[in-house]
């Protein structure tokens, strides 16, 4: 498995060409950050449509605007790439994956912040093995594990942590590494639509999921709506190698496979416009998923697991306890047993949170609090 996701690594650093590192000097005389996380992002500002594809890529913009306000030069580097870790002496290394390992080690006295997106490494992968395997029966498929993490000790490393995620992906973590973290609530895209708040035909279900299907909880979700061809379900988001012939015996004509499409496209709007609700039975995320806040934003009401729950998720949707074929029958007869008032009631408030908490402004606000905060506690 390490070979496949070493092979997978270089084929995105291919793609990316000469996107794997990006410099800004803000001032010569300001000490120098450095960043492991995307890079691309910086190659493509000003293209609205390519920085809509992902939350996280108007995020490290922000982030290395708030660096530079701070008194930063910013040197970012693809987490992926293999490039050498420049012979710079930085005063803070910021962000995941190896680059932040190998930038840590090498700048032993700078502060380091690992940027946590997901659990904990090792649980992670311990939920990818266990639902892989399940789905493989399930399916009588026979797929490899995906996205699973080399063992690392990134967050050890780090001073501190700042977390995307919820109270429970704190509880993913070593106890002796909690009281390192701080969580931030990730943004949201800009898109939105002009949502009826009137209740639509109950019998339509959403559910996103992309890269990483299984793990996504799509094999309960599959399981459920194929028993029940009563009602419908739509399926936003690429599918995987292999998952689309593993389930394909389970395909009927109530569940609707549109591959991925952008949160903005007419595609994204037509499936908004039939469902009120969206089930998301994943195993494991970095708190409340981008496909869950972003259907939110729009009037989706919530069905979704701890993991990736936003608070006080009993407001305004339904918490799962599991990703498991009963808590999805729950979930379902509990969306069914709503009545219109209660559904709209609950689509308002969804999209009132999301627009208060998870928005671009608010994210960069927090960070430039996170960050200064840690700059003025070591007296820099």
């Amino acid at each position: 498995m390490n070979l496949v996701r070493r092979i997978i690594n270089k084929a995105v650093m291919i793609s990316r060409g000469n996107e794997e590192q990006f410099k800004i000097v803000n001032d010569k005389s300001y000490p120098w950050i450095f960043i492991s996380y995307i890079s691309d992002p910086f190659f493509h500002k000003n293209d609205e449509k390519y920085i809509r594809q992902h939350q996280n890529m108007q995020e490290v913009l922000v982030m290395a605007d708030v660096f530079g306000k701070l008194g930063f030069n910013v040197w970012v580097m693809h987490y992926c790439s293999r490039k050498k870790i420049p012979s710079i002496p930085f005063s803070m290394i910021f962000g995941e994956g190896n680059n932040f390992v190998r930038a840590c080690r090498k700048n032993e006295n700078a502060i380091k912040v690992f940027y946590g997106t997901s659990a904990y490494y090792k649980y992670r992968n311990e939920k990818i093995r266990e639902m892989t395997d399940s789905f493989n029966r399930d399916f009588s498929s026979d797929l490899d594990y995906m996205r699973l993490v080399e063992d690392n000790n990134a967050a050890e490393m780090a001073d501190y942590i700042l977390q995307i995620g919820n109270q429970f992906t704190i509880q993913t973590y070593p106890e002796d590494l909690r009281s390192k973290i701080t969580l931030i609530e990730q943004s949201t895209q800009q898109y939105q639509y002009e949502f009826r708040e009137s209740a639509k035909n109950k019998s339509d279900f959403v559910m996103i999921a992309s890269y990483g299907n299984i793990l996504k909880g799509i094999g309960p979700v599959i399981q459920y709506f194929h028993k029940h061809k009563d009602l419908n379900l739509h399926w936003l988001g690429t599918v995987d190698d292999g998952v689309l012939e593993a389930i394909s015996p389970f395909l009927s004509d109530n569940i609707k496979i549109y591959g991925y499409n952008e949160m903005g496209s007419v595609t994204v709007k037509s499936v908004f416009d039939k469902c009120d609700f969206l089930i998301c039975a994943s195993g494991v995320e970095g708190g409340p998923s981008g496909a869950v806040l972003n259907a939110m934003k729009n009037g989706i009401i919530p069905i979704v697991t701890p993991c990736t729950a936003p608070e006080g998720i009993e407001e305004y949707g339904y918490l799962m306890q599991s990703s498991s074929c009963e808590e999805v029958e729950k979930a379902v007869n509990w969306a069914l047993g709503l009545d219109k008032y209660t559904i709209e009631d609950k689509k308002r408030k969804s999209a009132d949170f999301i627009s208060e908490n998870y928005n671009l402004a608010h994210y960069s606000k927090a960070f430039y609090e996170y960050i200064r905060g840690i700059i003025n506690s070591n007296g820099r």
